[in-house]
Formats: structure tokens, C-alpha cells, sequence
């Protein structure tokens, strides 16, 4: 994110050079086509928790299927906004503001060709590789990112404006080229499936495991578990001494025990803090 602002300061210090009418227009366009973006932009943050969630329970051919539909409703939300901005929208927008017959021709150009170009390249822009990113793929969006602002938000803008006399439409124009790219690079990768082969979740996944199991056997050689009686749930109860023999004969399954006599369950920082007699219990559920 910091190399992101970089990168967005140089761009904007390359429009102040362009005269104040530039300035006003970026400032108008900036506005409205964030307000175009909104519906795509909320599919991108929701499809890091559905895919994240599939792929966690190891189910990837669903992570898939949410995936492609997540991204074709990003792609409707981008169509509707930016066709209505098109055809009617952004004039009805830039009436709002108070600006010069030259400033407002020029936010009517960058922003018309930010709907064409939307309607293609947004979503595989920025709702795919949240795609990625939820499959723990990172490094990959992170790197295809960083060398296409450089190369073309930023190397490209400034050798078109002030090399070849380029406007505001160029500048423009780099952010669609750095949106290209980055579009063909994720989707190559979503197709091929090797954002599916990533093992950063399973890995923390096991790391956590591990940890918890030597905090419970720390815990347990401290007898931590000991000094709580378990609480009772349900009608049913065990006496005292039924319940400390059984809870400590039971059979630890993490944070959870079978007993003979009770099913014991955890609270949120103290295993077997319950008990359950299995006379109270008519089902269980994994």
C-alpha cells in the first residue's frame, strides 16, 4: 500500500504540471468514478471471506464455482454503473459542479473512456486477484502489481506527457494499460489453477495446532485444567467425586473430552469447562 501511494503521488504531481484546468477535471473524474465503482468494489471484499471460507474446509471445486459467479456479478454491478454513466450519468454529474467549459470537456473525455474501459478490465483487475489473495496467492498479485504501476501508471505516463506532449487523457491511459496487464496475469493464473495449489492456509492451520497442543500440555502439567470444576449443562449432573474421576480418566480429543460417564466441552479460554451425562444428551452432531 505505501508503494501504491507512492506511485499515485508521482502521477498526481505529473497532473499539476498540465494547468489548473487538468487538475479540477482529474479531481471530478477521481470523484464520480469512485462512485461508479461501489457494487464491483463491494464484491471484492466479500469474495476474500467466501473463497477464504471454501478453501479452508478443503473444498475447492465450490471455492471455484463462487469464484467465477462472485466475478461474473462484479462484472454485472460494473456494466450497469458504467453504461448508465455513459449514456446519461456523467453529464448529469458534472453538472453538479462548477466548472470551466475546458475542465469539464476534459472530464467528460476521461471519464467516458473510464466506463469503456471498465466494462472489461475492472473487475479482472481488482475483484480477481482478491480472488487470489483468498487462496493465500499474495506474493503473485502483489508482484504482478508492483511492476505494472511502475512500467505503466508511472513509466508510461511520464514518458507520454512529458516526451510526447501527452494531456490528461494519457495519464489516464497508463492506469488502463496497468489495469490490462494486471488482467491478463490474474486471469492466466486463475485458469491454470495454481492460485488453488498455495499451502499458506494449511500451513498456519497446522502451525495453530501445534501451538494450541503444546499450550494445552503446558496447561495440563500445571494442572491449569484442574482448577475448574466442569459446569454442569443440561438437567442431569454427576457428584463430585463421579466427575473428577471421570473428567480425569476421559479421553482428551483437543479442547473437547469423551468420558464414560459425560461428553465434556471447552469454553472460549478453558478446556473441558462443561460436562454433558450422556443421559441428557439424544444427539450429537460433528
Amino acid at each position: 500500500n505505501g508503494m501504491f501511494q507512492i506511485g499515485k503521488l508521482s502521477v498526481a504531481s505529473l497532473t499539476s504540471t498540465l494547468g489548473t484546468a487538468a487538475i479540477a477535471a482529474n479531481a471530478v473524474a477521481n470523484t464520480t468514478s469512485t462512485f461508479l465503482n461501489i457494487p464491483a468494489n463491494a464484491v471484492s471484499m466479500a469474495v476474500l471471506t467466501v473463497v477464504g471460507q471454501c478453501l479452508g474446509a478443503g473444498e475447492k471445486e465450490q471455492a471455484v464455482w463462487y469464484a467465477r459467479r462472485l466475478l461474473l456479478v462484479a462484472y454485472c454491478g460494473a456494466w450497469v454503473m458504467n453504461l448508465s454513466g455513459f449514456f446519461f450519468a456523467d453529464r448529469w454529474a458534472l453538472s453538479w459542479f462548477n466548472l470551466s467549459p475546458e475542465a469539464s470537456a476534459m472530464a467528460l473525455e476521461v471519464m467516458m473512456w473510464f466506463n469503456i474501459v471498465s466494462l472489461f478490465f475492472w473487475p479482472s483487475s481488482f475483484t480477481l486477484p482478491n480472488i487470489l489473495r483468498s487462496a493465500g496467492d499474495a506474493s503473485f498479485t502483489m508482484t504482478v502489481s508492483i511492476v505494472s504501476m511502475w512500467v505503466f501508471r508511472v513509466g508510461f505516463c511520464y514518458l507520454w506527457v512529458l516526451k510526447m506532449g501527452g494531456g490528461l487523457l494519457s495519464i489516464w491511459m497508463g492506469m488502463y494499460l496497468d489495469w490490462a496487464f494486471r488482467s491478463i496475469c490474474f486471469m492466466v493464473r486463475f485458469v491454470r489453477g495454481k492460485w488453488l495449489e498455495q499451502k499458506v492456509i494449511c500451513n498456519c492451520l497446522l502451525l495453530f495446532s501445534a501451538q494450541s497442543g503444546r499450550m494445552r500440555e503446558r496447561n495440563g502439567r500445571r494442572g491449569f485444567s484442574m482448577l475448574f470444576h466442569p459446569a454442569q449443562l443440561g438437567l442431569a449432573h454427576l457428584d463430585k467425586a463421579t466427575l473428577e474421576a471421570d473428567k480425569k480418566a476421559c479421553k482428551k480429543i483437543g479442547p473437547c473430552g469423551v468420558g464414560k460417564k459425560a461428553l465434556y466441552l471447552n469454553s472460549f479460554y478453558i478446556d473441558r469447562r462443561y460436562y454433558l451425562p450422556y443421559g441428557s444428551i439424544s444427539r450429537v452432531f460433528k
